[in-house]
Protein backbone atom coordinates (compact mmCIF):
# COMPACT_ATOMS: atom_id res chain seq x y z
CA UNK A 1 0.00 0.00 0.00
CA UNK A 2 1.44 3.33 -1.02
CA UNK A 3 1.87 5.85 1.84
CA UNK A 4 -0.28 8.96 1.96
CA UNK A 5 1.09 12.12 0.39
CA UNK A 6 1.30 13.82 3.81
CA UNK A 7 3.48 10.99 5.12
CA UNK A 8 5.82 11.27 2.13
CA UNK A 9 6.04 15.05 2.57
CA UNK A 10 6.84 14.68 6.30
CA UNK A 11 9.51 12.08 5.54
CA UNK A 12 10.98 14.28 2.81
CA UNK A 13 11.22 17.23 5.19
CA UNK A 14 12.84 15.07 7.87
CA UNK A 15 15.36 13.83 5.34
CA UNK A 16 16.19 17.38 4.24
CA UNK A 17 16.85 18.38 7.85
CA UNK A 18 18.80 15.24 8.76
CA UNK A 19 22.58 15.33 8.87
CA UNK A 20 23.08 11.69 7.83
CA UNK A 21 21.97 9.59 4.89
CA UNK A 22 19.67 7.18 6.75
CA UNK A 23 16.69 9.56 6.74
CA UNK A 24 17.24 10.20 3.06
CA UNK A 25 17.03 6.49 2.30
CA UNK A 26 13.86 6.28 4.41
CA UNK A 27 12.03 8.76 2.20
CA UNK A 28 13.57 7.50 -1.04
CA UNK A 29 12.39 3.98 -0.25
CA UNK A 30 8.87 5.26 -0.90
CA UNK A 31 9.76 5.43 -4.58
CA UNK A 32 10.18 2.55 -6.97
CA UNK A 33 12.75 1.38 -7.66
CA UNK A 34 14.61 2.63 -4.53
CA UNK A 35 18.00 4.18 -5.41
CA UNK A 36 21.29 2.74 -4.28
CA UNK A 37 23.79 4.80 -2.33
CA UNK A 38 23.70 8.58 -2.23
CA UNK A 39 21.16 9.95 -4.66
CA UNK A 40 22.50 13.08 -6.39
CA UNK A 41 19.03 14.46 -7.07
CA UNK A 42 18.02 14.27 -3.43
CA UNK A 43 21.41 15.61 -2.33
CA UNK A 44 20.70 18.71 -4.41
CA UNK A 45 17.63 19.41 -2.27
CA UNK A 46 19.38 18.68 1.02
CA UNK A 47 22.54 20.64 0.23
CA UNK A 48 20.61 23.44 -1.42
CA UNK A 49 18.54 23.95 1.72
CA UNK A 50 21.64 24.36 3.87
CA UNK A 51 23.47 26.51 1.36
CA UNK A 52 20.50 28.87 1.11
CA UNK A 53 20.30 29.27 4.88
CA UNK A 54 24.07 29.75 5.08
CA UNK A 55 23.90 32.41 2.39
CA UNK A 56 21.14 34.19 4.24
CA UNK A 57 23.07 34.17 7.54
CA UNK A 58 26.12 35.56 5.74
CA UNK A 59 23.96 38.41 4.40
CA UNK A 60 22.53 39.20 7.84
CA UNK A 61 25.88 38.94 9.67
CA UNK A 62 28.49 40.19 7.16
CA UNK A 63 30.69 41.85 9.79
CA UNK A 64 30.62 38.75 11.98
CA UNK A 65 31.72 36.71 8.97
CA UNK A 66 34.66 39.03 8.37
CA UNK A 67 35.59 38.95 12.05
CA UNK A 68 35.55 35.14 12.29
CA UNK A 69 36.85 34.25 8.82
CA UNK A 70 35.12 31.97 6.34
CA UNK A 71 36.16 28.69 7.98
CA UNK A 72 35.00 29.51 11.51
CA UNK A 73 31.88 31.30 10.30
CA UNK A 74 31.04 28.30 8.11
CA UNK A 75 31.46 25.96 11.09
CA UNK A 76 29.23 28.23 13.21
CA UNK A 77 26.56 28.27 10.52
CA UNK A 78 26.64 24.47 10.21
CA UNK A 79 26.28 24.09 13.98
CA UNK A 80 23.41 26.58 14.08
CA UNK A 81 21.49 25.02 11.18
CA UNK A 82 21.84 21.57 12.75
CA UNK A 83 20.73 22.76 16.20
CA UNK A 84 18.06 25.27 15.15
CA UNK A 85 16.19 24.16 12.00
CA UNK A 86 14.21 27.01 10.49
CA UNK A 87 10.58 27.16 11.60
CA UNK A 88 9.72 30.41 9.85
CA UNK A 89 7.98 30.92 6.55
CA UNK A 90 10.09 34.03 6.08
CA UNK A 91 13.84 33.26 6.25
CA UNK A 92 14.33 36.85 7.45
CA UNK A 93 13.76 35.62 11.00
CA UNK A 94 15.94 32.54 10.85
CA UNK A 95 19.07 34.25 12.17
CA UNK A 96 17.34 35.91 15.12
CA UNK A 97 18.55 33.24 17.54
CA UNK A 98 22.18 33.12 16.40
CA UNK A 99 23.64 35.41 19.13
CA UNK A 100 21.83 33.46 21.87
CA UNK A 101 22.98 30.18 20.31
CA UNK A 102 26.58 31.42 20.39
CA UNK A 103 26.28 32.39 24.07
CA UNK A 104 24.99 28.93 24.98
CA UNK A 105 27.19 26.79 22.75
CA UNK A 106 30.28 25.26 24.43
CA UNK A 107 32.12 25.73 21.14
CA UNK A 108 31.40 29.44 20.64
CA UNK A 109 30.42 31.00 23.97
CA UNK A 110 34.00 31.94 24.89
CA UNK A 111 34.40 34.12 21.79
CA UNK A 112 32.85 37.22 23.36
CA UNK A 113 34.05 39.59 20.61
CA UNK A 114 32.28 37.59 17.89
CA UNK A 115 29.20 36.93 20.00
CA UNK A 116 28.67 40.63 20.72
CA UNK A 117 29.24 41.55 17.09
CA UNK A 118 26.44 39.11 16.29
CA UNK A 119 24.24 40.76 18.94
CA UNK A 120 24.94 44.19 17.48
CA UNK A 121 24.23 43.12 13.90
CA UNK A 122 21.05 41.40 15.06
CA UNK A 123 19.94 44.65 16.75
CA UNK A 124 20.54 46.53 13.49
CA UNK A 125 18.32 44.03 11.65
CA UNK A 126 15.68 44.31 14.37
CA UNK A 127 15.67 48.10 14.15
CA UNK A 128 15.11 47.88 10.42
CA UNK A 129 12.19 45.44 10.78
CA UNK A 130 10.55 46.80 13.94
CA UNK A 131 7.06 48.21 13.92
CA UNK A 132 6.62 51.93 13.49
CA UNK A 133 5.12 54.27 16.07
CA UNK A 134 4.39 57.99 16.28
CA UNK A 135 7.11 60.05 17.97
CA UNK A 136 5.81 63.30 19.45
CA UNK A 137 8.23 66.15 19.93
CA UNK A 138 9.31 67.59 23.27
CA UNK A 139 6.41 70.04 23.01
CA UNK A 140 4.17 67.20 24.22
CA UNK A 141 5.57 67.89 27.68
CA UNK A 142 3.95 71.31 27.67
CA UNK A 143 0.53 69.71 28.11
CA UNK A 144 1.53 68.08 31.40
CA UNK A 145 0.70 69.95 34.62
CA UNK A 146 3.84 70.56 36.66
CA UNK A 147 2.53 68.57 39.62
CA UNK A 148 2.27 65.43 37.45
CA UNK A 149 5.87 65.45 36.25
CA UNK A 150 7.18 63.23 39.09
CA UNK A 151 4.81 60.44 37.96
CA UNK A 152 5.66 60.79 34.26
CA UNK A 153 6.35 57.44 32.55
CA UNK A 154 7.85 57.14 29.06
CA UNK A 155 7.13 54.55 26.37
CA UNK A 156 9.85 54.01 23.77
CA UNK A 157 9.90 53.31 20.05
CA UNK A 158 9.66 49.57 19.23
CA UNK A 159 12.97 49.69 17.34
CA UNK A 160 15.04 50.94 20.29
CA UNK A 161 17.50 48.57 21.93
CA UNK A 162 20.23 49.33 24.48
CA UNK A 163 22.95 46.67 24.29
CA UNK A 164 25.64 46.01 26.88
CA UNK A 165 28.55 44.81 24.76
CA UNK A 166 32.20 43.93 25.22
CA UNK A 167 34.19 47.17 25.01
CA UNK A 168 35.46 47.75 21.49
CA UNK A 169 32.51 46.08 19.73
CA UNK A 170 31.34 49.28 18.08
CA UNK A 171 34.88 50.27 17.01
CA UNK A 172 35.48 46.74 15.73
CA UNK A 173 32.28 46.84 13.68
CA UNK A 174 33.10 50.22 12.19
CA UNK A 175 36.66 49.21 11.34
CA UNK A 176 35.55 46.08 9.47
CA UNK A 177 32.74 47.99 7.78
CA UNK A 178 35.23 50.53 6.42
CA UNK A 179 37.52 47.79 5.13
CA UNK A 180 40.19 48.16 7.79
CA UNK A 181 41.76 45.32 9.73
CA UNK A 182 40.12 44.83 13.09
CA UNK A 183 43.07 44.53 15.50
CA UNK A 184 41.13 45.85 18.51
CA UNK A 185 41.87 43.52 21.45
CA UNK A 186 39.03 41.91 23.37
CA UNK A 187 38.45 43.66 26.68
CA UNK A 188 36.82 42.74 29.96
CA UNK A 189 35.09 46.13 30.23
CA UNK A 190 31.66 46.83 28.76
CA UNK A 191 30.18 49.51 26.53
CA UNK A 192 26.51 50.27 25.96
CA UNK A 193 25.20 51.07 22.49
CA UNK A 194 21.71 52.30 21.60
CA UNK A 195 20.28 51.10 18.28
CA UNK A 196 17.07 52.46 16.76
CA UNK A 197 15.33 53.58 13.57
CA UNK A 198 14.32 57.13 12.75
CA UNK A 199 13.04 58.47 9.43
CA UNK A 200 13.54 55.01 7.87
CA UNK A 201 17.24 55.02 8.80
CA UNK A 202 18.89 52.67 11.30
CA UNK A 203 21.04 54.62 13.75
CA UNK A 204 23.24 53.86 16.74
CA UNK A 205 25.57 55.54 19.20
CA UNK A 206 27.39 54.73 22.44
CA UNK A 207 25.88 55.80 25.77
CA UNK A 208 27.74 57.18 28.74
CA UNK A 209 27.21 55.51 32.10
CA UNK A 210 24.62 58.01 33.38
CA UNK A 211 22.48 57.68 30.27
CA UNK A 212 22.82 53.89 30.24
CA UNK A 213 21.52 53.55 33.79
CA UNK A 214 18.72 56.09 33.40
CA UNK A 215 17.60 54.77 30.01
CA UNK A 216 17.51 51.20 31.28
CA UNK A 217 15.28 52.22 34.16
CA UNK A 218 13.09 54.40 31.95
CA UNK A 219 12.55 51.52 29.50
CA UNK A 220 11.53 49.38 32.49
CA UNK A 221 8.75 51.84 33.38
CA UNK A 222 10.41 53.96 36.08
CA UNK A 223 8.83 57.33 36.78
CA UNK A 224 10.57 60.61 36.09
CA UNK A 225 10.95 61.12 39.84
CA UNK A 226 12.81 57.80 40.11
CA UNK A 227 15.04 58.74 37.18
CA UNK A 228 15.99 62.00 38.86
CA UNK A 229 16.72 60.13 42.09
CA UNK A 230 19.11 57.88 40.15
CA UNK A 231 20.94 60.90 38.79
CA UNK A 232 21.12 62.45 42.26
CA UNK A 233 22.54 59.21 43.66
CA UNK A 234 25.24 59.33 40.99
CA UNK A 235 26.21 62.79 42.28
CA UNK A 236 25.14 64.66 39.16
CA UNK A 237 25.95 68.34 39.75
CA UNK A 238 22.63 69.63 38.45
CA UNK A 239 20.03 66.88 38.45
CA UNK A 240 17.28 68.93 36.83
CA UNK A 241 19.55 70.16 34.04
CA UNK A 242 20.97 66.68 33.38
CA UNK A 243 17.53 65.02 33.40
CA UNK A 244 16.15 67.69 31.08
CA UNK A 245 19.06 67.27 28.67
CA UNK A 246 18.59 63.50 28.53
CA UNK A 247 14.85 63.87 27.97
CA UNK A 248 15.36 66.46 25.23
CA UNK A 249 17.88 64.21 23.50
CA UNK A 250 15.53 61.20 23.59
CA UNK A 251 12.75 63.26 22.03
CA UNK A 252 15.09 64.66 19.37
CA UNK A 253 16.32 61.18 18.42
CA UNK A 254 12.79 59.83 18.10
CA UNK A 255 13.07 57.39 20.99
CA UNK A 256 9.93 58.41 22.89
CA UNK A 257 6.56 57.50 21.44
CA UNK A 258 4.16 57.97 24.35
CA UNK A 259 3.80 59.78 27.66
CA UNK A 260 1.63 58.61 30.52
CA UNK A 261 1.12 59.33 34.21
CA UNK A 262 1.57 56.55 36.76
CA UNK A 263 -1.49 56.25 38.97
CA UNK A 264 -1.21 55.23 42.59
Amino acid sequence: MRPALAAIQAAFQQAILATDGEAAHAVLDHFSPPPRGENPKFAAYRDGYRLRLAEFLANVFPILREQMGDDDFGALVEDYIAAKPSRFRNARWFGAGLPEFMSQSPRWRHDAASRDLARFERALAHAFDAADAPTPGAEALHDLPQEEWPRLVLAFHPSLRALDLVAGTLARHQAILSGEKSDIPEQAAKETVAVWRADNEVLFHALDEDERIVLTEAMSGATFENLCSLLAFRASENVALRAGALLAGWFAQGWICELSIARE
